[in-house]
């Protein structure tokens, strides 16, 4: 492997460089798993899949099949993954328009 697209070097992985260490400043493309839910789901259900989706998270069996896989797992709330999809949206929506990219 040359190099991990995350900013920070993998958990899985920590001799390998990021991408940006390695000659590109700035690079980032993370993969990022978010889980949603019905609209009409109550603040309570979602907090609760919150807190055991975290829970599950933290635990070492968890953790170490993540991290083997190459992902570095983390917990956040619904807000911060709101947040997280839209920024996502609005950073990849300018890739599409300033390169011209067009669905075939």
């Amino acid at each position: 492997m040359l190099a991990v697209s995350t900013p920070k070097r993998s958990q899985g992985a920590p001799d390998i460089p990021t991408v940006a260490v390695a000659g590109l400043p700035g690079y980032d493309a993370t993969t990022w798993f978010g889980m949603v839910t019905p609209v009409g789901a109550t603040k309570d259900i979602i907090a609760r899949l919150n807190a055991e989706s975290i829970r599950i998270l933290q635990t070492p069996e968890s953790r170490d099949r993540l991290i083997a896989a190459g992902f570095d797992p983390a917990g956040s709330s619904a807000e911060e993954l709101a947040a997280c999809s839209r920024a996502e949206i609005d950073r990849w929506a300018k890739v599409i328009k300033s390169t011209g990219i067009r669905i075939e």
